[in-house]
């Protein structure tokens, strides 16, 4: 038998945790701020040192996206909780690009 939210009946798991309604909290505006700043970073800012150009841009682009899409998941209305999920999931696959570029700029500064 499978498990079940004691609070909604809805089936508990992975996949409940990214299909859930939106909080609407105001710490997620802080983070519509700081993804757009880290967009913003990613296109105007200039690798230090020795750094790949297009790596630190994509790194940086890559993180603004997913914190975007994450924060504005919480700001969704009610209604759209499937929507609010995909971009919960796109926002998490965003960031663990984010986490792959960061150790192969690592890697590659330590190779080449």
């Amino acid at each position: 038998m499978s498990e079940r939210n004691s609070r909604n009946g809805g089936p508990r798991g992975r996949r409940s945790r990214f299909y859930r309604e939106p909080s609407g909290r105001w710490y997620w505006a802080l983070g519509l701020v700081l993804s757009g700043g880290a967009i913003y970073h990613a296109f105007t800012a200039d690798p230090p040192g020795a750094q790949n150009a297009t790596l630190y841009t994509l790194r940086f682009l890559c993180l603004g996206i997913g914190g975007l899409s994450l924060s504005a998941a919480e700001f969704l209305p009610t209604d759209r909780i499937p929507l609010a999920g995909r971009l919960r999931i796109a926002g998490y696959a965003f960031f663990w690009v984010f986490v792959a570029l960061l150790l192969l700029g690592i890697v590659l500064d330590t190779v080449l």
